[in-house]
């Protein structure tokens, strides 16, 4: 995006071409060019999203990247940098736009060589459980990968809001994962970096693997610019072993090892390797053995745990052989998680919903649109919600549910409701 900095917020709104000169000047006439009222006002009718509100703040006026125009941030990994971005002709499609960050190169060849390799593979991939790619953009100084647009959040956020998921749950989400890995293995492709963000649960419950960034083709030749031979390459909390001795040398297996830290994950709520520093995580991963699964959650069935643990092992040897095999051992005991009726959610995907409207993520409109609930059945949730924070937060209420046998459901909903609460207050002060 451009950036001039000493552009007052108004001259640079004109020069995004964001809004057609009638538009610009209608919100001029209700509330002035001053910031940041124009903005407010702007955001608040629709005609811009609070990440083009700060960025045009901030002196950036490029929105557009030929034929779409970009809405929000979606987030940054390694050397690349992910934006949501709007079809200029379909208004109510929206792609994912992934691209070299150029305020972290020195535009490197290492990391150039991996983008343009994953370019070629994600072309390759179509799967439902895999992110697809519509399009590359080649620009005069950046190139551009179209994905498909998941909306919704990975499953190491989901974690993060909601702590250690439900079994059946947790299980249901890496079969449908496994079933995305299976189909990237036979077409030779193994993914080198499965781990919770890379797993991304769509509104609709499907699970999708993204960000082939590591990715790298087994049926070819390794390319010696990107194949990581003598370096270490991924996460090191789901890493397998042999992947942080040599990155060249991996195969489905390590990919397996890494599906099963992801679902130690989800089941626990820890990091399978634990460490200060990078270096330190390698060193763990290396040196400590894993820890069982039933050591961590009780309730995991003992074959489940085994299974879990299987996944783990320290050589590829006494791992499943295949996704195949993964999903033998996994399918008796996951749910199906794709979309349900609203009436049958249970309160955690119910107060996610609402998190994410008290976030400011989606109006209440569009979450019931997009859920099939009816607004007076979802306020109703949300006042269930608000009124179970004021609950657990007061004293002689907490005191009274101390003999609640489930302490971390209790404590976990506290924790969510008075955040809730928080977020609520903040609204209303129009603070975001």
């Amino acid at each position: 995006m451009k950036i001039k900095r000493d552009m007052p917020f108004h001259e640079c709104l004109k020069s995004s071409k964001l809004l057609s000169k009638e538009q610009l000047a209608e919100a001029c006439a209700a509330v002035g060019e001053e910031e940041p009222y124009l903005s407010r006002h702007l955001v608040q009718q629709g005609l811009l999203t609070r990440f083009q509100a700060r960025q045009l703040r901030e002196g950036s006026n490029g929105f557009f990247i030929d034929k779409y125009v970009v809405v929000d941030y979606l987030g940054r990994g390694g050397n690349s940098i992910v934006y949501k971005a709007r079809h200029t002709l379909l208004p109510n499609r929206f792609v994912a736009l992934k691209t070299l960050d150029v305020r972290n190169l020195h535009h490197s060849e290492d990391a150039l060589a991996r983008f343009r390799t994953e370019v070629e593979i994600v072309s390759r991939l179509d799967h439902a459980n895999v992110v697809r790619a519509f399009d590359v953009i080649q620009k005069r100084s950046q190139l551009y990968l179209v994905l498909e647009f998941v909306d919704g959040c990975d499953l190491g956020k989901l974690v993060g809001q909601l702590g250690p998921l439900p079994i059946a749950e947790a299980v249901g989400y890496i079969v449908q994962a496994a079933h995305g890995l299976g189909y990237a293995h036979r077409c030779g492709i193994v993914h080198r970096d499965v781990k919770p963000a890379n797993l991304l649960l769509a509104r609709d419950g499907i699970v999708k693997l993204a960000d082939l960034g590591l990715a790298r083709a087994l049926i070819s030749e390794p390319d010696p610019e990107c194949s990581g031979k003598g370096t270490c390459l991924g996460t090191p909390e789901f890493m397998a072993p042999e992947q942080a001795e040599n990155a060249a040398a991996v195969d489905a297996r390590s990919d397996i090892y890494s599906l099963g830290a992801t679902l130690y994950h989800l089941l626990t709520g820890e990091l399978p390797v634990k460490g200060g520093s990078y270096l330190h995580k390698l060193q763990h991963l290396l040196t400590v053995p894993a820890r069982p699964l039933a050591e961590a959650r009780a309730d995991v069935p003992p074959e489940l745990a085994a299974a879990v643990d299987r996944m783990r092992a320290r050589s590829p040897a006494d791992r499943p052989a295949s996704a195949e095999e993964v999903l033998t051992l996994l399918d008796p005991y996951a749910r199906d998680t794709r979309k349900q009726d609203p009436k049958q959610w249970d309160g955690r995907h119910k107060a996610a919903l609402i998190l994410e409207v008290l976030r400011g993520r989606c109006s209440v409109a569009e979450a019931c649109e997009r859920n099939g609930l009816e607004v007076a059945e979802f306020e109703k949730w949300r006042q269930c919600f608000l009124e179970g924070g004021t609950k657990a937060l007061d004293p002689p209420a907490a005191a009274a549910a101390a003999a609640v046998p489930d302490e971390a459901f209790r404590d976990l909903y506290a924790k969510i409701g008075a955040q809730a609460m928080e977020l609520e207050i903040l609204r209303s002060r129009g603070r975001i």
